[in-house]
Formats: C-alpha cells, structure tokens, sequence
C-alpha cells in the first residue's frame, strides 16, 4: 500500500509502527517524520514518533510530540492516553490529570482511563 501512496500518512504510520515492532528504527523514525510534514499532529505518527522518542531516552520530545498532536486531534483518546500516561510518568500530575479526564468525557466507559485517574489521584 505504501509503494502505491507513498504520499499517504495513515499507510506510512501504519508502516512505520511495523517498522518499529521489528525493530527497524531509522526506517520508521524517516516514515513518521514524513507522515508529520505532510500532516501536522498526525496521530499515528504521532504516537510512533514518541514511541521512538521514548525509546532513545528523549521523554520531554516525546511529550512535545503528543501535546501536538492533542492540539491537532483534541477527540483522539490514544492519542490523551498516551499523553497523560507520558506525564504521569514524569510527574506531571495536573497534564496527566486533564489528559485523563478528557477521555473519561469522550469515552466514560473506558476503563483504562479510570485506572490511570486512580493511580494519579
């Protein structure tokens, strides 16, 4: 699919998700960064890029990255998820919090989120 639509975001961060699991870093780190310039705050991208972010010890870039994509994305609870699990692990309580909170008033039954709420609280 990528061959077909190089120029597509959602198959290029699909691809580079795969890359990483195989653990092909420097393909997906060129795939996201792609996908990222051609839509900011891309959240597929988004998420792989602070995964490999996380993975090289950079936490505060990685936060940067999902806080983007938040902003571009306000609705996409993996992309909150992601967010308020990185700042709680930086002790970033009141980011975690509001994070947290938002996906409970888009998905209330998510229970994920009130295990995490929890956990901060």
């Amino acid at each position: 699919a990528h061959k077909k639509d190089p120029s597509d975001p959602d198959v290029a961060a699909r691809l580079a998700a795969e890359y990483v699991r195989r653990g092909k870093a420097a393909e997906a780190r060129k795939l996201v960064d792609a996908a990222l310039e051609k839509e900011k705050g891309h959240p597929n991208a988004s998420l792989v890029k602070a995964r490999l972010l996380q993975r090289e010890k950079d936490t505060k870039g990685a936060l940067v990255v999902l806080e983007l994509a938040a902003k571009e994305n306000p609705d996409d609870t993996r992309v909150l998820l992601a967010l308020g699990k990185l700042a709680q692990e930086l002790n970033e309580t009141d980011r975690a919090v509001a994070a947290f909170e938002k996906i409970r008033a888009l998905a209330p039954a998510a229970t994920d989120v009130l295990e995490a709420l929890a956990k901060v609280y």
